[in-house]
């Protein structure tokens, strides 16, 4: 928006001066044309004057192209020799938005959900590109990836006259899911294989400075461990007791395995019978040598025995682990040969 004001000298034919903008408004940092349309007077050619609000001279071509960094004005003076004219032009600079943004987490297994926070100043609307095909206009979305594996998100706020910040936020990283670790006890030491990343967790507290896929079982409790592949997605394991060898060979519960469960014929070709004794219900589990469960059945309270058929396990070496209510797990080793 622009307001003029006119003032002549003498003269037998005035100079008609008029003055415009390029664009009423800008963004701060932007560039503005002033514009004058001049003729009439008499005498020698024009001689322009354009001076700031603080009456310093900034300019004495007709149309120049400034960068002002605050509203104002600017006062354009035109003479010939003999005439004279002024007018006033005034601008206003529009603040642009300024980006404050942030998401998490970054990384993670799919379906990961990202959360935005928005702390942006001077900003009226909101454009979040996920990089995915989604978009997103509300002011701080939540952005789903279901799909793997690399991301850039983009954000835009825009402002007053069309004032734009833009934020690329990268990368974003996910990946499938997988099953999480079996933890196997073998001579005083808990092993977790096939994993590039580990942490070690004891009664739900991180084991620090244990990257590595043994852990020394020192004492008596639960152990867990979180794994990874490639540190994107992350999976973390059944909380497994064990005793660490104070009273079982095999270091988990502080009952014998044959007294609370055993498991025959081992090895076996295609069906088990595993008898049990517990004070609650539970569960009996299969895991392979990569953690994946093949199976699971529900022992009921008060039950002491079941048959159990599985063709559609392979030959190998496997995992039976029993989970009771309280959340105390025994863990025997099965045979199949076909």
């Amino acid at each position: 928006m622009f307001k003029r004001r006119l003032s002549y000298s003498s003269s037998y034919t005035p100079i008609i001066l008029n003055t415009n903008l390029s664009q009423d408004s800008a963004c701060f940092g932007e560039s503005v044309q002033l514009m004058s349309s001049v003729s009439g007077g008499a005498g020698s050619g024009y001689i322009y004057s354009w001076t700031n609000g603080s009456g310093n001279l900034v300019s004495t071509i007709a149309n120049p192209l400034l960068f002002p960094f605050a509203s104002g004005v600017y006062h354009l003076t035109v003479s010939n020799g003999n005439c004279m004219a002024s007018d006033d032009v005034i601008y206003t600079m529009v603040p642009i938005p300024v980006n404050n943004v942030s998401a998490t987490p970054l990384n993670g297994c799919i379906p990961l959900t990202v959360t935005t926070t928005n702390n942006s100043i001077n900003a009226i609307s909101y454009f979040w590109n996920a990089g995915n095909g989604n978009i997103y206009t509300a002011e701080a979305p939540a952005i789903v990836y279901n799909s793997c594996c690399t991301y850039t998100i983009s954000y835009i706020s825009t402002g007053l006259a069309g004032c734009t910040d833009t934020t690329i936020i990268s990368p974003v990283l996910t990946d499938f899911p997988y099953p999480p670790a079996t933890i196997i006890y073998e001579f005083g030491h808990l092993t977790a294989t096939d994993f590039a990343l580990y942490i070690w967790y004891f009664n739900g507290v991180e084991i620090p400075g244990n990257n590595g896929p043994h852990q020394p079982c020192d004492s008596a409790g639960y152990y867990q461990v979180l794994t990874s592949w490639n540190g994107v997605c992350y999976m973390l394991s059944d909380s497994f007791y064990f005793d660490c060898g104070q009273g079982s060979g095999i270091g988990i519960e502080n009952t014998k395995p044959d007294n609370l469960f055993s498991i025959y014929p081992n090895p076996t070709s295609k069906e088990i019978t595993v008898n049990y004794n517990l004070n609650t219900s539970g569960t009996f589990s299969i895991y392979n040598l990569l953690g994946e469960k093949q199976d699971e059945i529900i022992l009921e309270k008060n039950t002491t025995k079941k048959n159990i058929s599985f063709n559609n396990i392979s030959s190998g070496i496997y995992f039976c682990v029993i989970k009771t209510e309280e959340g105390k797990m025994f863990e025997q080793k099965l045979v199949v040969q076909k």
